[in-house]
This record gives structure tokens, C-alpha cells and sequence, in this order.
């Protein structure tokens, strides 16, 4: 008498369950990427807006402090300005941008020179 021999075995079951996990893996990483790429570029294109527009205030005098937080949405954001004399009345103002998840990591830096006369 001979057994019936349609279906599939525990082995190959587990091997096709075994393929399917890899696969699914990876595209879910391929997800995971494609969400920070694009985290990282809306980053990309924000930071450099929010400097410039920090700088300009505190170079045009309505801005006083030297660091603080942007406001809100991006109060993930930490800023710093630093000046450096160059000679000659050259002033280099360099606005630091950090994020707070990151331990303070720079994630942006904006420089610009600018000649300031002697106010004496």
C-alpha cells in the first residue's frame, strides 16, 4: 500500500519560514535607512535656514545672547555664537548648531567674516 505524498515536510516548512524571516528583515533595515536618509535631509535643509536667520538677528542686534534653544518646533535644537578677531578689524562670528539627544555633537556650523570699525 503506498502513502499519500501531497504536502510539504516539517523541513521544508521551516526552510521557507527561514527565507521569508531574512527577506522580511531585510526590507524592514531598508526601511529603517530610508526613514533616517530622509530625517537627515529635512535636517539638511533646515539647519542652514535657522542659522542664518539666528546669525542675522544677533548680528543686527534684535538677538543679545551668545547660546540658547530655538523656539518651538525646534527646540530640539541648541545654538552658540562664538566671535574671533582676525586682525584688521575682521571679525569671524561662527553660530554652532547642536541637537540635545546627541550629547551635544555639532551637527551645523555657519561662519561668516564681517569688518567692524573701531568704536573708540
Amino acid at each position: 500500500m503506498k502513502q499519500n505524498e501531497s504536502g510539504f515536510t516539517l523541513i521544508e516548512v521551516l526552510v521557507a519560514l527561514l527565507i521569508l524571516s531574512l527577506a522580511m528583515g531585510a526590507i524592514l533595515e531598508t526601511i529603517n535607512t530610508a526613514i533616517r536618509l530622509r530625517q537627515k535631509s529635512g535636517e539638511g535643509n533646515l539647519l542652514p535656514v535657522l542659522a542664518q536667520s539666528k546669525l542675522e538677528a544677533i548680528m543686527a542686534g534684535e538677538e543679545r545672547a551668545e547660546e540658547g534653544d530655538f523656539e518651538s518646533p525646534w527646540d530640539m535644537y541648541h545654538w552658540r555664537l562664538w566671535r574671533e578677531a582676525q586682525g584688521d578689524g575682521i571679525i569671524l562670528w561662527t553660530l554652532r548648531i547642536t541637537r540635545r539627544e546627541r550629547n551635544g555633537t555639532e551637527i551645523y556650523r555657519l561662519s561668516t567674516a564681517r569688518l567692524e570699525q573701531d568704536k573708540s
